[in-house]
C-alpha cells in the first residue's frame, strides 16, 4: 500500500461534513460540529501528485476538497498496507509482521503479533465503551466477519489477500480489513459478525436508517485503487 497524503483523510471528513451526515443544530467544544455519522473509505496506492496534482482523472475525489477539509499533512505509518489500516483503528504503530503485511506467516502469528501492542486495544473497543455504534464493512468478503483460517496450525501465507486466488473472496484482502487482528475481536465471534460486515449491508443498513455512528469501509483490491489492471480487466 502507498497510502499517500490525505486520501483516507479527506474523505473521512468529507462525507462526514456532507449535509447528510450532520447534526446542524448541535454544536461540540470550541465550536465543532457534532456529527451524527463518521464514515471513513479508504483508497490506496497512487501517489499525493496523481490524486490531487493539476493533472489528476480523479475529477470526483478533487471535487470533495471544497467541501471538507483537506488534511494535507496526513502520512502513512508505513509503506505496506496493514501497518497503515491497523494505525487508522487503534493509532498503533506498525511492528516487523504488519510493516511486511504478515506476508510471511499465517493469519493466527499476526494477530497475536499485533495484541503485544498496547494490550490490542482498539478503536472498536473505545467506541463501544462509551455507547458508540460501528461497523466496518468489507468488499467483496461473502459473509460476517469474513478471514483466513484462524489457528496456530494454519498453513501460511494467508490465502485471503486480494489479487487473488481462491473463491469466494477473490479480490477481499485481510490485510485490508484491520479489525481482524485484534484477538478481543476476531475471537470473540458474535462480536465479529456483528460488527464487521460484508459491504453489501451498506445499503440495507442505510434504507432502514440503521448505519451506526462509525462506519470503515474497504473496498476490495480492484475497487480501492491498488490493482492495474483488476483481475477481470477493468482499468
Amino acid at each position: 500500500m502507498k497510502l499517500r497524503g490525505s486520501v483516507a483523510a479527506l474523505l473521512a471528513l468529507a462525507v462526514a461534513s456532507s449535509p447528510a451526515f450532520a447534526k446542524a443544530p448541535a454544536r461540540g467544544a470550541e465550536g465543532i460540529p457534532r456529527f451524527s455519522h463518521v464514515v471513513v473509505l479508504v483508497l490506496e496506492n497512487e501517489s499525493a501528485t496523481n490524486t490531487w496534482g493539476p493533472a489528476s482523472v480523479a475529477h470526483y475525489l478533487n471535487s470533495l476538497v471544497p467541501r471538507g477539509v483537506f488534511a494535507s499533512q496526513y502520512f502513512a505509518t508505513g509503506h505496506a498496507s496493514l501497518d497503515n489500516y491497523i494505525a487508522m483503528v487503534s493509532g498503533q504503530p506498525d511492528q516487523p509482521l504488519t510493516a511486511s503485511d504478515c506476508i510471511p506467516v499465517n493469519l493466527w502469528l499476526c494477530v497475536q503479533g499485533q495484541s503485544l501492542m498496547s494490550n490490542g486495544r482498539n478503536l472498536a473497543d473505545q467506541l463501544e465503551a462509551k455507547g458508540i455504534t460501528w461497523k466496518g464493512y468489507m468488499d467483496g468478503a461473502p459473509s460476517p466477519c469474513f478471514h483466513a483460517d484462524y489457528s496456530p496450525t494454519a498453513l501460511p501465507p494467508d490465502p485471503y489477500q486480494g489479487d487473488s486466488q481462491k473463491p469466494p473472496a477473490k479480490d477481499y484482502a485481510d490485510r485490508h480489513n484491520p479489525f481482524i487482528y485484534f484477538k478481543d475481536i476476531i475471537e470473540n465471534d458474535a462480536r465479529c459478525r456483528a460488527h464487521v460486515r460484508p459491504f453489501t449491508d451498506m445499503t440495507r443498513d442505510i434504507a432502514h436508517n440503521a448505519l451506526p455512528a462509525f462506519s470503515f469501509i474497504t473496498p476490495d483490491s480492484c475497487h480501492d485503487g491498488h490493482d492495474d489492471p483488476c483481475s477481470n480487466g477493468q482499468p
